[in-house]
């Protein structure tokens, strides 16, 4: 079995960013972010089309990412042990999410 490694001491805070919207566009904020790319690709031509299919039929083959919303995000941070737990939706499509280690 690999040696473990502490990375994250305790007290220690974890901040990252990441996409964070559900493909099932239960949210306004989702349909928002899915409206969106889809103008904007839209704007874009044959190749925007060309991109919205591959993604669909990603989508619906479940072989492309399927990006968490922030629900799942806080759930996972605190279900690994962090405290102080905020997630924040952005403008777009992603997210930022600081958490800290107990000491």
């Amino acid at each position: 079995m690999a040696e473990l490694h502490r990375v994250l001491k305790p007290g220690g805070r974890l901040v990252f960013a990441d996409m964070m919207f559900a493909l099932a566009p239960f949210t306004r904020r989702d349909r928002a972010v899915i409206a969106d790319k889809v103008r904007s690709l839209t704007r874009r031509g044959p190749g925007g089309l060309w991109r919205l299919t591959k993604a669909g039929l990603r989508t619906v083959t479940f072989t492309g990412e399927h990006p968490a919303p922030t629900e799942w995000w806080e759930s996972a941070l605190a279900e690994a042990g962090f405290i102080e737990i905020v997630v924040e939706p952005l403008a777009h499509e992603g997210g930022i999410a600081v958490a800290r280690k107990p000491r």
